[in-house]
């Protein structure tokens, strides 16, 4: 999370942070997670998605939800970076070379999200 503040210098970004892979969060990650997301936050959309029950109840106990936003699904981050950033399912696909209907239907959980995908994001593609 130390490097968010990279990936937030554009305007338009969509940045979705996957915590899926974390069993556990102290205070420390919690203050890299808010730094790197007010760095970014002036330019980028912000999601965290993915938490497990133990990492979901520290950022309930934190209030995280009232800084950042936080959905329970890389699907549901993924919209919610995507439209909090103000970029329609045409913008991206134009951002990240995938078709529409692709986008759509990573975004709706009917196709799995693949690491290549997480690769393809807005800040890696000009707009």
């Amino acid at each position: 999370c130390a490097r968010l503040s990279d990936i937030g210098g554009e305007p338009g970004n969509a940045v979705v942070v996957d915590v899926s892979g974390l069993t556990f969060i102290d205070s420390t990650g919690l203050n890299s997670l808010v730094a790197g997301a007010q760095a970014i936050r002036a330019t980028s959309a912000i999601v965290v998605a993915g938490a497990s029950k133990h990492v979901a109840r520290v950022f309930e106990i934190v209030r995280l939800a009232e800084t950042i936003r936080v959905e329970s699904t890389i699907e549901d981050a993924m919209r919610a970076a995507r439209e909090g950033a103000g970029i329609s399912l045409a913008g991206m696909a134009a951002r990240t070379h995938y078709s529409k209907p692709l986008l759509g239907l990573l975004e709706t959980g009917k196709r799995t999200i693949t690491p290549e995908h997480e690769r393809a994001s807005p800040r890696s593609r000009p707009a």
